[in-house]
């Protein structure tokens, strides 16, 4: 016959688990591998001493071990796929980012031409403008300059026609 466990044993067993927990520096929530295993081997303690005693409900215990084996397998796989996928998409991040630097580098770049265009019409309008400034002054001395003449054409054949005039009477 074998011996009845008692509470004080899985009391004791759980304090022997958690012994190696720390010993074996087990993470305490994610995804350990020491501590799977140490949980794994004092599930396999637990079900070899049940199997003496009920055959039946260590027969459970294992259906029960082998479906959490298959659940965190497909949990890991799905933590592996995540990972995976994050990687990808954080790839395509940085290659659009990439592309969006090198599209702003290149906007940085016309604008600054752009501006040097401007700089250059603005500085070949005021050339211009003062061009047109002077000679404008210049058609102004000009056109003065011929009024004047004919101004003084003009008294001078008057005072032409007037002595004209003059010496016509006498």
């Amino acid at each position: 016959m074998t011996k009845q466990r008692t509470r004080r044993d899985a009391e004791e067993a759980l304090k022997t688990l958690e012994r190696r927990l720390r010993e074996f520096e087990a993470k305490k929530s994610g995804i350990c591998p020491k501590r799977e295993a140490l949980y794994l081997e004092a599930l396999d303690n637990l079900l070899s001493q049940i199997e003496g005693e009920s055959p039946e409900t260590a027969c459970l215990l294992r259906c029960v071990r082998n479906e959490r084996r298959m659940t965190l397998a497909c949990h890991l796989e799905l933590h592996r796929a995540g990972l995976a996928l994050s990687v990808e998409e954080a790839s395509r991040a940085d290659s659009a980012v990439r592309a969006l630097q090198t599209e702003h580098d290149e906007l940085v770049q016309d604008i600054n031409r752009k501006k040097l265009r401007i700089a250059s019409l603005s500085h070949e309008i005021a050339s211009l403008e003062a061009a047109a400034t002077q000679a404008k002054a210049i058609e102004d001395r000009l056109h003065q300059k011929q009024l004047d003449a004919l101004q003084t054409t003009r008294r001078f054949l008057a005072s032409k026609q007037s002595r004209a005039t003059v010496l016509g009477r006498f």
